[in-house]
């Protein structure tokens, strides 16, 4: 019985679903942190119960490791909170022949119904947050030949990009997108086309062979996504500190 109201406070972020509208959002809820089973210990010990925190984790983790135990062996297990079912994953033939390549063990995990019905205790409220770019950054910039980071680069150097969603795409899916260099004094523009690497976490490219030293900054443009589709609009992500190329 849940006898309290809780609040949800949560992010908006661009739906790449709905390539056609321009104006809707996904919403994302505001973790405040991952608690472990100690956490949770510590919890039931605050509420003034008899049993000892370490008599609380034992009994908890020995209650999960024959949940584990039993789904493992093809047993269904029901609790108060949830339905854990083993299942299987891939499509097979009328022989039910088995390739481990496309066919694996997995587990169903579904919430009961009186775990679902105190969500209605559950209030949203906004923070006010829109990420626009779902999450998207550059942390910092590597030269692969001096391991250096965020130091002057040479035309020798081999700049390695590490972050996040960063990985470099076009409108179709294909390409690698566009990298930028702008140069902070002139304005000018010199696209890069040697992208060596192109992750979500990582990006490594060389500096067009043309390029005068100064300083510039770094900006992707890209229409990449975890979701199956792709972004509806480019996304610009944009290093904070310029790039020092020298001449060496």
């Amino acid at each position: 019985m849940v006898n309290k109201t809780y609040t949800w406070p949560f992010n908006l972020h661009e739906n790449a679903m709905t390539k056609d509208d321009q104006t809707d959002y996904l919403a994302s809820v505001r973790i405040l942190r991952t608690l472990t089973v100690e956490d949770i210990a510590d919890g039931i010990v605050a509420d003034r119960t008899e049993y000892r925190r370490d008599t609380i984790i034992n009994i908890s983790r020995l209650v999960e490791n024959k949940i584990r135990e039993m789904v493992y062996e093809g047993y269904r297990v029901q609790t108060d909170l949830a339905r854990f079912s083993p299942s299987i994953t891939g499509i097979f033939n009328r022989a039910g022949d088995v390739d481990p390549k496309l066919h694996k063990g997995d587990i169903n995990i579904t919430p009961t119904a009186e775990f679902r019905e105190g969500l209605a205790h559950v209030k949203l409220v906004h923070t006010g947050r829109v990420r626009d770019k779902g999450g998207a950054e550059i942390i910092n910039i590597i030269d692969l030949m001096t391991r250096q980071v965020n130091a002057p680069f040479t035309r020798t150097s081999v700049p390695c990009l590490r972050g996040r969603k960063i990985k470099c795409l076009n409108a179709d899916g294909t390409g690698a997108g566009r990298l930028v260099l702008t140069n902070c004094a002139t304005k000018e523009e010199f696209p890069v086309d040697r992208i060596l690497e192109n992750y979500p976490t990582r990006l490594t490219f060389q500096f067009p062979p043309d390029l005068p030293a100064g300083d510039y900054w770094l900006r992707i443009e890209t229409y990449y996504t975890t979701n199956p589709s792709l972004l509806k609009k480019v996304r610009y992500i944009t290093y904070p500190k310029p790039l020092t190329l020298i001449d060496a």
